[in-house]
């Protein structure tokens, strides 16, 4: 049976709960997860283990092991690639192991074996560590990547690879961005909403009540789905818009619905409708946080008991516009300032009380060196409930 490997990027956990969002039978390894073939299915229909790609955002590349090796030689990483009927063979090798170095020399070795066999050969080498860049990935290049320790490597061969320049255009190339308001990157707001709605989004929809410059409002139209946007600032709702209106040529789903509304108001414009998923990063905080431009200890703990208490009000809202198996993934904020940890602890420890359970989290997800740290949760309705009730039961 066949063996595939899963290469996540820098929040492997926050990856990992994605990708088991559609594969439970993961099995963690020292790059990301693998899975012996099995048939997956997404939304109804079965995909392919490569298509995979398209969908998910925290996984850098998808190998197919190819062999386990006690040790890593150029005749073994020669035999592994492929012999195209063309004469031209370009090729990469990318390790994640510190028990194996990618050299020049050892690289030419490879070439030199390959070029016997009548083929014109050329090899790339990382730009930078190990590893190569997935951008340069594709066409024909071919990658092989060396995972495990000396004794038991395994030598895996790419499959696929992240289309980085569709990310990066969503990122850096939409109309709006505002850097000052911590904009969720698209790559993590698209786990958050593969972590929402599962391997089934069909006839679901999604809210995002902290819409900000639309980016969860993007990733969850991308999938396909029926979503809601609305923000506190009209403003910012309309940039929301212009953002997601450069998408409209890309796919036919749904069309986005925005609303200026507070977070913890969005009953009166949802009115009796009922909302499945819940996928936000609410507001996190003065802008000041993330600048360091906060100084004392008694500031930051002030700035988050009123955060907890905005959140605890979303928390009880949502509850109400929710159905029964509603989910909420939120990305809560952390605090690194000065040796010490803030966060918003009472929103996870009293969830039960406003009806919901933890399923998922910490998972964290930070750039290099933030300040501000995004913690996500997972919450669901109509669980809570019968623990009470449990609880209750056991008292007796």
């Amino acid at each position: 049976m066949e063996e595939y490997i899963f290469f996540f990027g820098r929040s492997p956990e926050l990856s990992f709960a994605e990708l088991s969002a559609f594969v439970p039978t993961l099995k963690k390894n020292d790059v990301g997860a693998s899975i012996n073939a099995v048939p997956v299915f997404i939304d109804g229909r079965e995909i392919a283990i490569p298509d995979l790609l398209a969908i998910l955002g925290g996984t850098t590349r998808i190998g197919r092991a190819v062999n386990k090796l006690p040790a890593i030689t150029p005749q073994e990483i020669a035999h592994a690639l492929s012999k195209p009927a063309s004469s031209s063979v370009t090729f990469g090798l990318s390790s994640f192991s510190s028990d194996f170095k990618v050299t020049n020399q050892f690289l030419s070795e490879v070439k030199r074996i390959l070029a016997g066999t009548s083929h014109h050969v050329r090899f790339i080498l990382p730009r930078h560590g190990e590893t190569l860049s997935t951008a340069g990935l594709g066409g024909e290049v071919q990658e092989l990547c060396v995972i495990g320790k000396t004794g038991n490597f395994t030598l895996s061969q790419t499959i696929a690879a992240q289309p980085i320049d569709q990310w990066v255009s969503r990122d850096i190339r939409r109309p709006y961005i505002d850097a000052k308001r911590g904009m969720l990157p698209p790559k993590v707001a698209r786990m958050m909403v593969n972590i929402g709605f599962g391997n089934d989004s069909r006839g679901k929809t999604l809210l995002d009540p902290f819409c900000g410059m639309g980016t969860i409002a993007m990733e969850s139209f991308l999938r396909g789905v029926r979503t809601i946007a609305s923000d506190l600032s009209v403003e910012v709702v309309e940039k929301a818009k212009k953002n997601i209106a450069t998408l409209k040529d890309t796919k036919e789903v749904p069309p986005v619905s925005f609303h200026t509304s507070d977070a913890t108001h969005v009953s009166s414009f949802l009115l009796d409708q009922k909302i499945d998923v819940v996928v936000t990063e609410p507001f996190m905080g003065t802008a000041k946080l993330g600048e360091g431009k906060i100084f004392k200890s008694s500031e930051i703990r002030n700035i988050m008991k009123g955060l907890e208490k905005l959140y605890i009000g979303c928390l009880r809202e949502w509850k109400s516009i929710l159905t029964d198996r509603g989910v909420v993934v939120i990305a809560l904020p952390e605090i690194d300032w000065n040796a010490r940890s803030y966060g918003v602890k009472k929103v996870i420890d009293r969830c039960e009380m406003y009806g919901y359970t933890k399923v998922l989290g910490p998972l964290p997800y930070s750039r290099p060196q933030a300040v501000v740290r995004r913690m996500i949760y997972v919450l669901k309705t109509g669980h809570a409930t019968r623990i009470q009730e449990t609880r209750k039961k056991v008292r007796k």
